[in-house]
């Protein structure tokens, strides 16, 4: 094979000059590669500029119509790019709106089925229960809800004593003997 690809028989051998196809610097390229490509570029930031400029070259494949989900626009995409995706947008802000709309309350992938089942049906009930009881003063200092506000710029809160993802049952974790009204320096001292 190396005796017959020597010389004039080496696919490298014959070269011609032609111009880059996006700056129309001249160029030596070989017989074989004019004839499998359609365009000769300089360098990689030629090519890119090139396909950058004229986008609708890069696939020579027939294009599917879809619609924006957002706004509606209609769009040509491959079809690679539709049977990929199952929603289609036209740039970032059609897909950012698209998802703050649909990604809310349940909707939305780390929905933990919103405050009142959280804490329980009967968390409202409760907390304000726990605090009638301890006075509205914080069960460690003796803060007030009034001081509370003043010197940490918050309300007094309930803490569950045993955490509430540790029961099975809200109403059990909701008990007032596990819950305590705290201030916010000693509801962060409890924490730490």
């Amino acid at each position: 094979m190396s005796e017959n690809n020597t010389g004039k028989d080496h696919h490298h051998y014959s070269q011609e000059l032609i111009e880059c196809d996006w700056c129309g610097n001249q160029l030596s390229r070989p017989q074989w590669r004019l004839e499998n490509y359609d365009h000769q570029f300089c360098d990689l930031d030629c090519k890119g500029s090139y396909y950058s400029a004229n986008p609708a070259e890069l696939h020579d494949r027939d294009r599917i119509e879809v619609e924006c989900e957002t706004c509606g626009q209609t769009l040509e995409r491959i079809p690679a790019r539709v049977e990929r995706s199952e929603y289609h947008f036209c740039d970032q802000e059609c897909k950012g709106e698209w998802w703050s709309e649909q990604t809310r309350g349940a909707d939305h992938p780390l929905w933990k089925g919103g405050w009142e089942r959280w804490y329980g049906e009967n968390w409202d009930e409760q907390r304000r229960k726990a605090r009638k009881r301890d006075g509205y003063e914080c069960w460690f200092c003796g803060v007030s809800e009034g001081c509370s506000e003043i010197l940490h710029g918050r309300g007094l809160s309930v803490h569950h004593v045993e955490r509430k993802d540790d029961f099975d049952d809200f109403e059990e974790a909701n008990q007032l003997g596990n819950l305590l009204t705290v201030c916010d320096f000693c509801h962060s001292r409890i924490f730490q």
